[in-house]
């Protein structure tokens, strides 16, 4: 067998893999993204992608043939579906990693939202009753009372301070 027409297959091999892989990938993508929005455009990358490998393999099989003469066309042709092959992949990969951090992040900041909405409840508490002691502080001085309260609002200020965002 010559030496080009085998590299040649090698690529058209190679780039049969990674549009495989492209594929694997677009359905990791849909299935990130449809149950958030519309995902028609992924259907139509994915349906691309599927007609892409039908032409990969037709033009493989085509060079396989013993009686077809490859001409300097063809190298480059076959060159061309194994570079285009890795660039759908990097592409969709790229794709996959941000929309895996970005939802990730989300997830992140819902978390730091609870946090916080727990913060501003002690807050409101501790708020409270500052102006309740305030507010009892006008009348007569019950120290056993204060020194009851200043321990029950250093309890949920501790508790506040443990808090992690």
């Amino acid at each position: 067998m010559d030496l080009i027409k085998l590299a040649s297959e090698l690529l058209l091999v190679v780039g049969i893999m990674l549009i495989i892989t492209s594929i694997v990938v677009g359905f990791r993508l849909k299935n990130l993204t449809c149950s958030r929005n519309n995902c028609a455009s992924l259907y139509v990358v994915i349906g691309l992608l599927f007609f892409f490998l039908a032409g990969y393999i037709y033009y493989l099989l085509r060079i396989a043939d013993s009686s077809y003469i490859l001409d300097t066309k063809d190298i480059i042709t076959c060159l061309v579906f194994s570079l285009g092959g890795l660039f759908v992949i990097l592409v969709l990969n790229t794709n996959h990693n941000l929309l895996v951090k970005e939802l990730n992040d989300a997830v992140h900041i819902e978390e730091i939202n609870a946090a916080l909405r727990q913060k501003s409840i002690e807050l409101e508490k501790v708020l409270d009753d500052l102006f309740a002691i305030r507010t009892g502080m006008d009348g007569d001085f019950d120290k056993e009372k204060i020194k009851k309260d200043n321990k029950k609002m250093k309890k949920r200020i501790d508790k506040l301070k443990n808090i992690i965002v």
